[in-house]
């Protein structure tokens, strides 16, 4: 086998497990028992926005919907072998944007002294120091496996459970204290 076939082959395995990957992260045992290195393009890599992912504030819910945007653009990378480029552009983005978009929400958690702004802010520090991590693993060594499987999962389950879990309470005292959330 060609050096070069030999890095064709790793990458498409790369791709093959990223779904692998992706699917048990949304516990898709469905995708998850379907997955074979000759079928990974088949399964479906992308998050899907949807309204249960409102927060009900419309500056948030657009800078959620431009991080799942970017992310969705890093995980159909994968299909096209692009991905090494896509996860430099990712996080070189989202080294960024998640500074604007923290700060947008613990503006807003402070201007209606949100009871659990503390809590919410750690949760934003340990998602910061861990993309802060990728970066540094990418920005020094270039785009490995670690750096690569680690920003789609560490990406993946924070788009996901931040949103629903701790982003979703925040939002309900925030409309709830405001009386519309319209524009909080």
């Amino acid at each position: 086998m060609s050096v070069t076939t030999a890095a064709a082959t790793r990458e498409k395995s790369l791709c093959g497990f990223l779904a692998l990957l992706l699917a048990v992260c949304r516990f898709d045992d469905e995708i998850a028992m379907s997955y074979s290195m000759e079928n990974y393009k088949a399964i479906p890599m992308s998050f899907k926005w949807n309204d249960e992912l409102n927060t009900g504030i419309s500056n948030i819910d657009i800078q959620h919907k431009q991080l799942f945007t970017r992310f969705n653009a890093l995980l159909q990378a994968c299909n096209t072998a692009q991905e090494k480029d896509a996860v430099g552009n990712y996080l070189n983005f989202l080294h960024e944007y998640i500074i604007f978009h923290f700060e947008a929400e613990e503006r807003e958690m402070i201007n209606h002294k949100y009871p659990r702004c503390d809590e919410h802010k750690a949760e934003h520090e340990t998602f910061k120091k861990q993309i802060n991590q990728l970066y540094e693993g990418y920005t020094t060594h270039g785009v490995n496996m670690q750096v690569f499987v680690m920003t789609i999962r560490t990406s993946g389950e924070w788009l996901v459970n931040h949103i629903l879990k701790t982003d979703k309470v925040m939002a309900e005292y925030l409309r709830n204290e405001v009386g519309t959330g319209s524009g909080a």
